[in-house]
C-alpha cells in the first residue's frame, strides 16, 4: 500500500506584470496589493523584448507612449497572450479592478490543459 506524501509547502502561481513608462506610485501600489511581481521598463523597444522573454500576464502602459510604439507593444503582448492595459484609458481608480480580472483570466487560461489534436 502506498502512503500519500504530504508537505506543508503550497505552490501558488506567481504572475508578472510589466510596466512601460509608469511613474505614478498609485499604479505600483495597486499591482503590489494584488501580490503580482512587477518588471519596470522605461522605453518601448526594450519592453517588447522583455515581454517575449518574461511572458507577463499584463503590460501596463503609461500615457506618453507613441502610437507606433503602442502597436509594437501590443504585437509582442499578443504573441505571449498578455493583456495590454492603458492607464489613460482605464484610469488609476479602476486599475486594481481591471488587474484582478486579468489575473482571474490568466489563472483559468494557464491552468487549462491544451487540446490534444
Amino acid at each position: 500500500m502506498r502512503s500519500e506524501l504530504r508537505s506543508g509547502v503550497r505552490f501558488a502561481p506567481s504572475f508578472t506584470v510589466l510596466t512601460v513608462r509608469i511613474g505614478e506610485p498609485s499604479v505600483y501600489e495597486a499591482i503590489e496589493h494584488l501580490g503580482l511581481q512587477v518588471l519596470r521598463v522605461r522605453h518601448p523597444l526594450p519592453a517588447c523584448q522583455r515581454i517575449l522573454v518574461t511572458r507577463p500576464i499584463a503590460v501596463i502602459v503609461g500615457p506618453t507612449i507613441r502610437a507606433a510604439d503602442m502597436d509594437s507593444i501590443a504585437q509582442a503582448a499578443a504573441e505571449v497572450g498578455a493583456r495590454v492595459v492603458e492607464v489613460s484609458m482605464v484610469g488609476e481608480d479602476r486599475l486594481a479592478a481591471v488587474l484582478q480580472r486579468v489575473v482571474s483570466a490568466a489563472v483559468v487560461q494557464r491552468s487549462a490543459l491544451p487540446a490534444s489534436g
